[in-house]
Formats: C-alpha cells, sequence, structure tokens
C-alpha cells in the first residue's frame, strides 16, 4: 500500500492524507462501522503519521479511534489502574499453577494482534506527553491482552516494553528480565521491527539503569537491524539510543556521530526532533573539547531554534539546558542564565520534562548556569543571592526526583548538590558529595563525571581524573565546568 511506503520512508505527510483517505473511501462504500480492523490499522498508523508532524491532539483522537474500531474501549489512566494490576498479580498466580491462557486462533487472534499494537503506540504517546498512568495503564492491558499471542512478533514488543516502563519504578529489578524474554521472543519471530525496538529497549534500560558498558551491544546490534528494516522512524531511535550509550560511556566522537546521524534521518521529517537530535550531538562536541562547533550547532538554525512551536516539550527541555550550557561555556553569562530559568519553569510546571533520561541534560544544564551566576554574584548582592540560590535549589529538587526514576543520574545531581553546598561555604558536606559523586560515577562507568567529581573535590588532583578509563577524549577546560570557588 503506497500509504504505508510513504509512512516507512518518513514521508509523513502524505502517509497521513493517503491513509485518512482509505478511511473516508471505505466508509462512503460500506457505510459506518462499529468494528472494522482495516479501519482500525488506518487508523493507528495515521495516529503515527501526524505524531511525527508534531500534531499530538489529533494523534491522540487517531488512536483513541482505532481502538475503537477494534471493538475495545478506550483504557483509563490512575483511576482503572489498581483494577488492571489486580488483573496482572490474578494472571501471575494461575500461571504459577500452571493455568495458562489458550491461545488464541483465526479471527480472533488477528483482532487481538492489531488490538496489541494500537494499545502500545497509544500508550507510547501517553509516555512521550508525560501521562504516565495512562502509559502504565495500557503497558499492563497490552501485556494480559499478548499472553494469548505469545508467539507474535507484537507479543515480544509488549514484553519488552512492560520491562522497559519497569526500568524507571521501584520494580525495576523485574526489568532487564522481561527486556530479554521479549528479545527471545522477537528472534524467534524473525520479525525485524520486534527484534530491533526490544534492543533499543535493552539499550535504553542498561543506560538509565547506570549500566553504561552493557547498552552499547544491544544498541549496535538495534541499529544495524533498523537500517535493514527500512523504517525512518527506527533508524532515528536506533541511533539516537546508540548516541546516548556512548555518550555516557565517553566514547565522545562517536557518540556525535551516532546523534548526527539521527538528525539527519530526522531532518527528512520531523523538524523538531532534528533540533533535539543536533542538541545531544553539540553537547558530546563540547564535552570534547570542541566548544565553537558545538555552540554553532546547538545555537544555530538547526539546534534549539528547531525545537519550538508544538514540539514535545522534553524536546524543548533538554536542548533549552545543553543550550545554557554551551551559553556559560562560552562566557555569555546572561543568556545562560536566561534559558535555564525558562528550563526551570518548564519543570516545575510539567511532568513531561523527566519521562526519557535524555531530560537530564536539561535538569543539569539549568542548574549549572544558575549556580554559575550564583558562585559569581558578590556576597554584598544579598538579594539576587538569595533569588539564584532558590532557583539552583529548586532545579537541583527537580533533578534529585529525576535521579529516582534513572539512577544513572545520581551522580550528576551529588556534582550539582555538592556545587550549591559549596556555594554556601558547606565545604565539608559538598566534599561528601564529590566523593559520592565519584563513587557512583566509578561504579556506573560514567568517565565525565568521574571527572568533574576529581576536578571539583578539594582533595583531588589533575593526575588522578587524567587516569580514568576515558578521560583522553573528555575536555573539561570550557568555563561552563570550571572548578567552582568555595571548593579550593
Amino acid at each position: 500500500m503506497a500509504a504505508d511506503q510513504a509512512l516507512q520512508g518518513y514521508a509523513n505527510a502524505d502517509a497521513e492524507h493517503l491513509f485518512r483517505q482509505a478511511i473516508e473511501q471505505d466508509t462512503a462504500f460500506r457505510g459506518e462501522l462499529a468494528v472494522s480492523l482495516e479501519r482500525a490499522r488506518w487508523s493507528m498508523l495515521m495516529s503515527q503519521a501526524q505524531y511525527s508532524q508534531s500534531r499530538h491532539g489529533e494523534a491522540r483522537q487517531a488512536s483513541e479511534a482505532a481502538m475503537r474500531f477494534t471493538g475495545m474501549a478506550v483504557p483509563g489512566g490512575l483511576g482503572q489502574l489498581p483494577l488492571t494490576v489486580a488483573r496482572l498479580l490474578g494472571w501471575a498466580m494461575a500461571s504459577k499453577l500452571g493455568i495458562k491462557p489458550r491461545p488464541a486462533q483465526g479471527a480472533t487472534r488477528e483482532q487481538r494482534i492489531l488490538t496489541t499494537r494500537i494499545i502500545n503506540a497509544a500508550l507510547a504517546l501517553d509516555a512521550w506527553e508525560g501521562r504516565l498512568y495512562e502509559a502504565a495503564n495500557k503497558s499492563v492491558i497490552a501485556y494480559l491482552l499478548s499472553r494469548s499471542i505469545g508467539d507474535s512478533p507484537e507479543a515480544a514488543e509488549t514484553v519488552a516494553g512492560l520491562g522497559y516502563l519497569l526500568a524507571s519504578t521501584p520494580a525495576r529489578r523485574y526489568a532487564e528480565g522481561l527486556i530479554l524474554e521479549g528479545i527471545h521472543a522477537a528472534d524467534a519471530s524473525d520479525d525485524l521491527q520486534a527484534r530491533t525496538s526490544t534492543r533499543v529497549l535493552l539499550g535504553m534500560c542498561h543506560t538509565l539503569s547506570g549500566q553504561t558498558a552493557l547498552a552499547e551491544a544491544p544498541l549496535g546490534v538495534a541499529q544495524q537491524l533498523a537500517e535493514r528494516l527500512g523504517s525512518g522512524l527506527w533508524r532515528h531511535r536506533a541511533w539516537f539510543g546508540l548516541g546516548e550509550a556512548l555518550l555516557w560511556g565517553g566514547k565522545l566522537e562517536p557518540a556525535a556521530q551516532a546523534f548526527r546521524r539521527a538528525a539527519e534521518i530526522a531532518a527528512l521529517a520531523e523538524p523538531p526532533v532534528e533540533g533535539f537530535a543536533n542538541c545531544m550531538a553539540a553537547l558530546t562536541l563540547a564535552r570534547a573539547g570542541q566548544l565553537r562547533q558545538a555552540r554553532e550547532l546547538a545555537l544555530g538554525k538547526r539546534g534549539l531554534a528547531l525545537v519550538t512551536g508544538n514540539c514535545l516539550v522534553l524536546q524543548r527541555f533538554t536542548s533549552l539546558g545543553v543550550a545554557a550550557e554551551l551559553s556559560l561555556a562560552a562566557g555569555d553569562d546572561e543568556h545562560a542564565t536566561t534559558l535555564a530559568e525558562e528550563a526551570l519553569e518548564l519543570a516545575r510546571a510539567r511532568p513531561d520534562v523527566n519521562v526519557f533520561l535524555a531530560g537530564l541534560h536539561g535538569h543539569t544544564g539549568a542548574a549549572l548556569a544558575l549556580l554559575s551566576s550564583l558562585e559569581r554574584t558578590s556576597t554584598t548582592d544579598s538579594v539576587r543571592r538569595a533569588r539564584l540560590d532558590k532557583q539552583a535549589a529548586l532545579s537541583l529538587s527537580g533533578l534529585k526526583s529525576f535521579a529516582r526514576m534513572f539512577p544513572a543520574a545520581k551522580a550528576s545531581y551529588e556534582l550539582l548538590n555538592g556545587r550549591l553546598l559549596a556555594s554556601r561555604g558547606a565545604t565539608r558536606r559538598a566534599e561528601r558529595s564529590f566523593q559520592s559523586a565519584l563513587r557512583l560515577a566509578s561504579a556506573s562507568g560514567q568517565p565525565f563525571e568521574q571527572a568533574l567529581a576529581l576536578q571539583w573535590s578539594p582533595g583531588a588532583t589533575p593526575r588522578e581524573a587524567k587516569r580514568l578509563p576515558g578521560s583522553r577524549s573528555i575536555n573539561l577546560n570550557g568555563s561552563a565546568w570550571r572548578k567552582p570557588r568555595g571548593t579550593a
């Protein structure tokens, strides 16, 4: 079908038009139907095309229409979640007793496979926009539904998706096992998309959990599979996820290349996503000491300038933090503070800044800019210092909450909390925070955070930082990362 080919090729406007036309023509031919799997599928794919054009409200409407066309009521949120979890616990108990759901056959199987796909697509929209209870409820519903279609690619993606969701909750110890179950099922089905998506989720799970060394391998495989798949969406996601893993591991040159490749793919259809990926590439360049190129990329017309309008809040928030950090490194302190304040307002008002690990850079960039401004302010200007101290504390409060969901962010929180304590003259407490950051970053394999902890800690020496794995690629000479006052 031409619409499918357009969607695979990232021609989202064309795909949307063709899917809408298919629904209208089918309605004119067969009339209104309460249940239609053909219209359900077209509505689901039209939703994907609309979402890629940053038309999120329309995408949600199309997604809900797709669910109704399968004969299913649109799932609820927090109010329904306890009942859904109770169903999950009941299924788990039955499973332990050896009671298994009867495999779906024929038309029932076809309907459940499509419904599972639609719910998975819908929960992704919820997650990106911060509707986390709705996403969690849909994820459990999809998991329960998938138990009767266990040998399908959709079931593989569903179990892996539930695992990834658990990775940022107190139940994270179950996450990796579920994702691996999904990978095994995907490999058994030999479906390229399922094999790609489940490995992307495994790599992202390792990265956000602070298991940096484990993340690169599945994401590298996912990137190769995505190229074979040919889907613009999954090619972008695989490259972006690989870039994140490489960035955390201090492999800065290949990380920058991965982010730039993700940006090139997104440029075909999603300008805000292109700008977002370019900002991440710029952050990577800055850590490698290429500050001029980093500023030109993030602050130029293909960076933050694209991440505006109807873009996702997470994309804007993260890009603001990166731009604030790079403005600070360039010596433009006033602009850095302005960007940081905008990011802080988003963090205070919108929970969707915290839905993926990339949001860390929004938190850290804003906190760094505010702390640097606080450190530069004279002690005689008590009013300005009090305002900046309050803003920095609010920013760090948001970062602390973020780190509870994403363990990889704990070292960054301790680093910046140490700077806040140092600015208040609490040097011993600051030193404890820096030492905690060093332990966390060492355990997670985060050489940039390790190097910062050593540079900022009063008792450390430059030689110690140079002995870190991956330290040769890291440059801390930008003014954004100078040794804070009060720690010498």
